[in-house]
């Protein structure tokens, strides 16, 4: 299994320290070290602990847990402009910046933005070795909250392909209208 840096699972482990009864209780007793030991940005966390860290925290979000997954990756994405600045903000380029992020974040897959048109791209994830579903709807999350971020209105996002469902990539369509 692959692993994935502190500043990603950052997030989802604040937000469980805020409800350390609750995490306590969801959480398995071999994680439960992530409620108290520092959380490293630049270190490396096995994407197993990452995943059940995430499961963990959305089953303590009432509503919808799709949504909830989404809002996660939103979440990701605002954090990562924190502490990556400018990076993120970058689709003149081919290769937009916020999609090189996922190998500084995680050592397997490799992720790619190829514009469609002016107002379309694909965006797609090879080789991911961690596949989840929940892994996917995140990503659908973090992927809006970019784009959203590179001041596009009416960003929809959706995945067309999975590699959950047995496709070679995991393969998502962006769709904006022009800025204004």
């Amino acid at each position: 299994m692959g692993n994935t840096k502190g500043a990603t699972l950052l997030g989802t482990v604040k937000f469980l320290r805020r409800q350390r009864d609750a995490a306590l209780g969801v959480l398995p007793p071999e994680l439960h070290r992530y409620l108290g030991e520092e959380i490293r940005p630049s270190a490396w966390y096995p994407t197993e602990h990452f995943g059940v860290l995430l499961r963990s925290a959305v089953s303590l979000v009432p509503g919808e847990r799709g949504a909830a997954l989404e809002s996660y990756g939103a979440a990701g994405a605002r954090e990562h402009v924190d502490l990556y600045g400018d990076l993120i903000f970058n689709l003149t380029e081919a290769t937009s910046h916020m999609f090189v992020l996922w190998s500084i974040q995680h050592d397997t897959g490799t992720m790619s933005f190829t514009l469609k048109s002016p107002t379309s791209a694909y965006i797609e994830l090879r080789d991911f070795e961690d596949r989840h579903r929940d892994f996917c709807r995140v990503t659908t999350g973090y992927l809006r909250e970019g784009l959203c971020m590179n001041e596009l209105s009416g960003v929809e996002v959706g995945e067309i392909a999975c590699q959950v469902d047995g496709a070679d990539r995991c393969v998502w369509l962006a769709k904006w209208k022009r800025r204004e």
